[in-house]
């Protein structure tokens, strides 16, 4: 089996409009070339084999329950039930797309680590080393 999600619904590769949640398309359905052209996309998200087989979608079977847990801890406004699963799924999957937040280096980014000696204090006068 053949799992594929677009990054943008509707984006177009191999002949084929590919949406943006999870689709499965059996084994035989892209030649070789094909499925390396889709996997080599990157607006595209491919998996083949047991790695397919064994996803079910991000939530990999949890239940209702379970999914509004981890998306309350990861800081995710979930609505109050009844919810359908699927819509916490595409939640998981929007927030699980997303790009980590940048971390700055805490000790590079702070003044006396810059390398700048006797910088001008805030109030305009010079620090005396």
């Amino acid at each position: 089996m053949i799992r594929i999600k677009s990054q943008q619904e509707g984006f177009r590769r191999c002949g084929v409009a590919h949406p943006g949640s999870w689709t499965e398309h059996p084994d035989t359905a892209f030649r070789a070339e094909e499925l390396e052209a889709l996997k080599a996309e990157p607006m595209l998200q491919v998996q083949t084999g047991a790695d397919a087989e064994d996803s079910g979608g991000s939530s990999g079977g949890l239940t209702c329950k379970k999914l509004t847990g981890i998306l309350t801890r990861m800081g995710v406004e979930v609505p109050k039930p009844p919810v359908k699963k699927a819509d916490l799924e595409a939640r998981l999957d929007k927030v699980l797309s997303e790009p980590a937040p940048a971390k700055g280096n805490a000790v590079a980014d702070k003044p006396e680590n810059s390398g700048e000696k006797n910088a001008p204090a805030a109030d305009g006068q010079g620090s005396e080393a």
